[in-house]
């Protein structure tokens, strides 16, 4: 097969077309290989990803589950998170509010167990090895529920843009319609908004139940805010909570910071080298290919150009993988881009990340 090959380079350069002796050594066209290598690739990487993401997920678990019987709480709780922020499994969430109630931070765990029962009841309804996780969540909730208290807020009078703050949490509006989960004992909400003078109501919330509170702005609160935002140039403050100060390692996760959000800015990085590597490569093919165009012209080459047709064909083939490799990179990145960087946007849901002290509150989540 290689001897007839070789024939076949010889007669194309007898022929006096070089650039059929690039092609009849098996080297396909560069359109037609660039596509089945980037489909092969991208379809192996792909595979590949989900498989190591998923491995990783199990291992996290795992290592959560060893510090957990180890009572080892604080490296629990981290470990079930990374498993989660890996791979969205209902049985991650469950280990987290769980590990949540063992460090007494029940408000938290009850969040946790809350989101727990909505994600096992999604996944039950195509395995039904998840009911299990959600009856168990239900359960652990009902017990966590008489061990806090709730309270429900309400905003009067409120301008456009404002915050409020149950203790040193705070919570983004679209929650304020929930029964949110606090310690027993007095409980502070307070309200802010640019222009205005924070407001604040106090409650003193049982075990077990559910208070409702209001907080009353100024009639002229929009007004003010709007004279206050022309002053300094049209300061927002409390639009996204999220946005501003410090963050914990939780609201960390939340915003989206995830390993896939590196691994998209590597994929694109690797996407853009390799298409840079493909175009030199075929630029370098390209001008040997009119070297030889111009030195053999219409009559017959000497078979001693074959080196330079090698040369001209190793050339063409590396560029042809480049722009695979290339190609992968750039899709891998755009759909990581696209569905990677956050990771529970199935359904919409409020998540509870402990504050400082036991009876603070943060709601963060997808709205």
């Amino acid at each position: 097969m290689q001897r007839r090959a070789d024939r076949q380079a010889r007669d194309s350069i007898h022929r006096g077309d070089p650039s059929r002796a690039w092609r009849s050594r098996g080297v396909a066209k560069p359109g037609a290989l660039r596509f089945v290598l980037a489909a092969a690739l991208l379809l192996s990487a792909q595979g590949a990803f989900a498989q190591d993401t998923a491995s990783l997920a199990q291992q996290r678990f795992l290592r959560g589950l060893a510090r957990f019987d180890a009572r080892d709480f604080a490296a629990a709780l981290e470990e079930f998170r990374g498993s989660y922020q890996l791979r969205a499994s209902p049985n991650s969430r469950l280990y987290v509010a769980r590990t949540l109630r063992e460090l007494n931070q029940l408000p938290a765990a009850a969040t946790e167990f809350e989101t727990c029962v909505q994600e096992a009841r999604e996944h039950a309804s195509t395995d039904s090895r998840y009911r299990a996780t959600q009856d168990a969540a239900q359960a652990e909730l009902d017990a966590i529920n008489a061990r806090i208290g709730r309270v429900r807020v309400t905003v009067v009078s409120a301008p456009r843009q404002y915050s409020v703050r149950i203790n040193n949490g705070t919570i983004p509006t679209p929650a304020l319609a929930l029964a949110l989960p606090v310690a027993p004992g007095t409980v502070t909400i307070t309200g802010e908004a640019l222009g205005n003078a924070p407001v604040t109501a106090s409650v003193t919330v049982a075990a077990g139940a559910t208070e409702a509170v209001q907080l009353v702005f100024a009639a002229d609160a929009q007004q003010r805010q709007d004279a206050a935002s022309a002053s300094t140039g049209g300061a927002t403050p409390g639009a996204d909570p999220r946005d501003s100060g410090s963050m914990s390692t939780g609201e960390w996760v939340a915003r989206g910071r995830s390993p896939l959000r590196y691994l998209m800015f590597a994929s694109l990085g690797v996407g853009v080298a390799a298409m840079g590597v493909g175009a030199g490569l075929a630029a370098s093919a390209s001008a040997a290919h009119q070297g030889l165009t111009m030195r053999c012209g219409t009559t017959a080459c000497p078979a001693s150009e074959l080196g330079a047709i090698d040369g001209g064909r190793a050339m063409q083939t590396g560029a042809n993988v480049s722009f695979a490799i290339g190609a992968t990179g750039l899709v891998a990145g755009a759909v990581l881009l696209i569905v990677g960087p956050r990771t529970e946007r199935a359904a919409p849901r409020v998540a509870v990340i402990p504050g400082a002290q036991a009876a603070s509150v943060t709601m963060t989540g997808v709205f």
